[in-house]
């Protein structure tokens, strides 16, 4: 091997390193300037009530532990189903989710539109 192929080597070689480290430095730059969305549960009765108390305490809990905010949204009415309505209506991104109760399975038979499938 002459010393001209050694040398285009070793530049290729160079170059490579230097292209890699200049992007990977780029990834993890974007990565750490997006910041997680708050989490919503969204508790289809009224403050206070058995499923918003164990929301609330299950919010407090998983906050904790995975570092991001997580809010409790009531919006009581109709046994729940405007709760339900709201979060399907919702973008599915992960960031909002129901706390129901068991009138969740009751309510398709108690309306005749209950707006989702049991």
């Amino acid at each position: 091997m002459n010393a001209a192929t050694m040398l285009t080597r070793i530049s290729i070689a160079t170059v490579l390193v230097v292209l890699t480290a200049v992007l990977t430095s780029t990834m993890v730059i974007a990565q750490d300037a997006t910041k997680p969305k708050p989490i919503s549960i969204v508790v289809g009765f009224a403050p206070g009530s058995t499923t918003d108390i164990v929301a609330r305490t299950i919010a407090q809990k998983l906050s904790e532990s995975i570092g991001v905010a997580v809010v409790v949204e009531n919006k009581p009415g109709a046994g729940g189903n405007i709760a339900t309505g709201f979060v399907k209506r919702a973008p599915a991104d992960g960031q909002t989710v129901l706390a129901h109760s068991v009138a969740f399975a009751v309510n398709p038979s108690l309306y005749t539109n209950a707006g989702y499938d049991a």
